[in-house]
């Protein structure tokens, strides 16, 4: 989760489950309802469950405004790239990946 943007990963930590447990099951006390209660029992597939929810099935409808948003932070993050210092290579592979979220986000990338 630490390369997921805080809104996501603010989505992310405020989901909880909703299904409800069976007392008789054994494996009731080791899953977690709440994000804490995954980092407590170290219950990852919860964590899993909660990013695939919020992410891949999220039914929620998004306006053109916040996806225009979010693609001017995409390339003003690219436009303000610079390699002062360090591995070219490294700095190279920043720049692909800014390249690839500016395409995720529908952004045009010109030169």
């Amino acid at each position: 989760m630490a390369d997921m943007t805080s809104e996501s990963r603010c989505m992310v930590m405020k989901w909880v489950h909703s299904e409800i447990k069976d007392p008789a099951d054994p494996e009731t006390a080791l899953k977690a309802d709440t994000t804490e209660e995954a980092y407590e029992k170290y219950d990852w597939l919860f964590v899993f469950e909660a990013a695939m929810v919020t992410h891949l099935h999220a039914d929620c409808k998004v306006d053109d405004i916040t996806i225009l948003e979010h693609q001017e932070k995409a390339i003003a993050k690219l436009k303000n790239m610079k390699h002062k210092q360090g591995s070219i290579q490294v700095r190279l592979q920043k720049f692909d990946d800014v390249i690839k979220e500016c395409e995720t986000m529908g952004a045009t990338v010109t030169d």
